[in-house]
């Protein structure tokens, strides 16, 4: 089985604004939300403690399988053995073949009570993405990390704040990385980030939070709601782009709080990305003034102008008490990954309730957390469906005589879908119709036998579409 996260279609049509529809009866746009596996790595060794937090998921560069890393912090309370030892914080390597189950390989890197038969990985861990796009094998994992100038490994926020930069590496591996090269600007912002590459600009992506995160050097400032400087009140997601991996724009805040939003509503970060014709992005929302954390999918036309989901519906959520993601219920700061016709969407699942909340209590001190993942179909974010009573719908004129098309659609029951061609001014074109049942994400519209569209004096054809039982998630043009 194959894995990419490469998703970026100019010719194929989302359904999460109508500009392609040009009327429809009978016909509704729903949102969907993925399958949440909470907790697919759990902590089994000993030195992994009660954590197995992801930091990062990704292909491997041959494409046969997924790489995880991940942290797992220590409480000296809880753990003070390891913490003695010098383990307060250990980075760790995981593969799997389908995102669900996963194995910890022998890394070889770092010797754990007199033995090296661990995934521990050495150095700092790096938010990482695996780059297809460099001929250079010893650069095709790159990764950043907030890091301190004066201390590595990287000091707990609370003890030591100033001086905090974002540094980028490169890595044959994801392994072993370069050494970390200073990203000039990047000081005292936020402590998450994402990275990933857009296809189309041909630019590296980076999101983090503006500096000013930091009321003042007061301790005890660091527990009461952040206020930035110069910048609406919160945790808001800032993004810069760079066309080589080392030369990076200044942060511009790209998505914030407004009015439809609750006042205590904190954004942590979104990670974005090319998917369609559209970019994509999953905002991680810290309910503050409730001590739980989820994530929104939002989407935008050119990565800089967003738009919220339906209602501010979560995309993924907190789970039941009990359950691993009982309190953190949210994706990870990585795109999604494809698998067949299936994304796989890293998460993350905690139990700990987010900090001022968890300050004081007589409960276990210190956090846990593990790697989740949440699956969905392909493209499966937002349909235009209609019931058994059935619905229509007509496209707007599209550039699509002389070119082969398919459509990403299931029926249930008796549910069938009939696609007629019309010309551009929406007259019958005299192909016999398609009628379409079952469930494929890539079913050609092939009139009358022929795998190309019918041409037409303007190269632009309407589709007329009835949906019984149906939904339709996405149109592309090849």
């Amino acid at each position: 089985m194959q894995f990419s996260n490469h998703h970026s279609d100019p010719h194929k049509i989302l359904f999460f604004h109508l500009d392609a529809i040009y009327d429809m009866h009978g016909v509704v746009q729903k949102w969907h939300k993925p399958e949440q596996h909470p907790a697919v790595l759990k902590p089994d060794q000993p030195w992994e403690g009660d954590m197995t937090l992801p930091e990062s998921v990704f292909p491997h560069h041959d494409g046969r399988k997924i790489l995880g890393l991940y942290s797992c912090h220590h409480h000296p309370a809880r753990f003070p053995e390891l913490v003695q030892a010098g383990f307060k914080q250990v980075n760790c390597l995981a593969e799997s073949t389908d995102g669900l189950h996963w194995t910890k390989p022998a890394v070889g890197a770092v010797e754990f009570q007199g033995s090296r038969a661990n995934n521990i990985v050495p150095g700092h861990l790096y938010r990482t993405i695996h780059d297809p796009r460099d001929p250079d094998p010893q650069r095709r994992y790159k990764g950043v990390a907030l890091l301190w100038p004066d201390q590595f490994p990287a000091a707990r926020i609370e003890d030591q704040r100033r001086g905090r930069c974002f540094y980028s590496a490169t890595s044959p591996d994801a392994i072993h990385w370069s050494p970390p090269r200073r990203m000039e600007g990047f000081e005292e912002t936020g402590d998450t980030d994402a990275l990933s590459y857009d296809d189309r600009l041909q630019r590296y992506l980076f999101t983090t939070r503006k500096c000013g995160y930091w009321l003042s050097e007061a301790y005890p400032e660091f527990y009461k709601r952040p206020i930035k400087k110069g910048m609406p009140d919160g945790r808001w997601v800032a993004l810069a782009t760079s066309p080589d991996f080392a030369t990076w724009s200044e942060l511009d805040n790209i998505i914030v709080r407004d009015a439809m939003d609750e006042l205590g509503m904190d954004f942590y970060c979104a990670c974005i990305f090319p998917y369609g014709d559209l970019y994509l992005g999953f905002l991680r929302r810290h309910h503050f003034w409730h001590g739980l954390m989820d994530t929104e999918l939002v989407w935008s036309r050119d990565g800089r102008r967003w738009n919220r989901s339906w209602n501010r519906q979560p995309f993924v959520s907190w789970g039941e008490l009990g359950a691993n993601d009982w309190c953190f219920g949210d994706v990870i700061n990585s795109p999604p990954i494809r698998s067949g016709d299936q994304l796989l969407i890293p998460c993350e699942a905690r139990e700990h309730v987010h900090g001022p909340h968890n300050n004081r209590t007589r409960g276990l001190p210190g956090y846990d957390g593990h790697m989740g993942m949440a699956t969905l179909r392909v493209d499966g974010f937002v349909s235009l469906e209609a019931g058994r009573m059935g619905g229509e719908l007509m496209t707007e004129p599209l550039p699509l005589a002389g070119q082969r098309a398919t459509i990403n659609a299931r029926t249930v029951h008796d549910g069938i879908i009939e696609v007629t061609l019309l010309t551009a001014d929406r007259q019958p074109l005299g192909k016999t119709a398609i009628v379409f049942r079952g469930d494929n994400t890539a079913y050609p519209l092939e009139f009358d036998g022929v795998k190309e569209i019918p041409r037409t004096a303007n190269g632009q054809v309407s589709l007329g579409i009835f949906l019984q039982n149906a939904a339709l998630y996405s149109l592309t043009i090849n």
